[in-house]
This record gives structure tokens, sequence and C-alpha cells, in this order.
């Protein structure tokens, strides 16, 4: 089985709280954008992609968007 079929199932949590994912959100958000850069974020047992970034992974990679996840009220897309 290739990378790209994988189960999402069997994709990590992202483990934030209410408070922390709007702290991360406020913090994402002031960011420059940088059209040539992809960004991920370290979270100690796993990476993740947020926003454009994440969707152009999950279209790139896994050749899905349903590995996307909603984070927030505003519902940012994001990847883990």
């Amino acid at each position: 089985m290739d990378q790209g079929s994988q189960d999402c199932s069997k994709l990590p949590e992202l483990k934030l709280d209410a408070k922390q994912a709007q702290g991360f959100l406020a913090f994402y958000k002031t960011l420059p954008r940088d059209p040539r850069a992809v960004r991920f974020f370290d979270r100690r047992d796993y990476y993740t992609a947020h926003g454009e970034n994440a969707t152009f992974i999950a279209k790139t990679f896994y050749h899905t968007t349903t590995a996307l996840r909603q984070l927030g009220m505003d519902l940012m897309a994001f990847l883990v």
C-alpha cells in the first residue's frame, strides 16, 4: 500500500484544548505569508501543517483532502 492511500483514521490527533488552539491560531495569523515556503510545526511526536500548506500537502502527497482536519471556530484546515 502506498503512503497516498494511508487510512486517515491512523493519523495522530492534534492535542490542543480550545485555549491552546485559539493561541496557536492567533500566532499562525501573525506569520508573514511566503508562497515559496511550506511550513511544518514540530509537535514532538509528529509534525503538522496548517492552512494552505495543509491543503497543498494533502492534494500533492495523499491525492485527497480527506486527511485534512479543522482547527478553531474559523475552521482552518490542518494536517497531522
